[in-house]
């Protein structure tokens, strides 16, 4: 589970890429196609989840993908995207 200051500080950053998100897509209205890309961070793709959905975004037309170790190696350990 997220836990603790270090936890706070990553959802923060977690709700300003859904914001971010919402904001260019006038709340998902415009996204066609909805990517997570995620480097080993179920918790992580959960949480943002959970925004998304608290926003009425169906998340079942997401796609969840999981990053290889290729490029995982060079963005680190439980990175997290959302792109569309």
């Amino acid at each position: 589970m997220l836990h603790g200051k270090k936890s706070e500080q990553q959802k923060k950053a977690m709700d300003r890429v859904v914001d971010s998100f919402l904001n260019d897509t006038d709340n998902g209205k415009n996204a066609r196609f909805m990517f997570l890309f995620n480097t080993d961070a179920p918790e992580k793709v959960a949480y943002v989840k959970s925004r998304l959905k608290t926003h009425g975004i169906d998340t079942d037309k997401l796609i969840d993908s999981p990053i290889s170790p290729a490029i995982g190696c060079h963005v680190g350990k439980e990175s997290l995207e959302l792109a569309t």
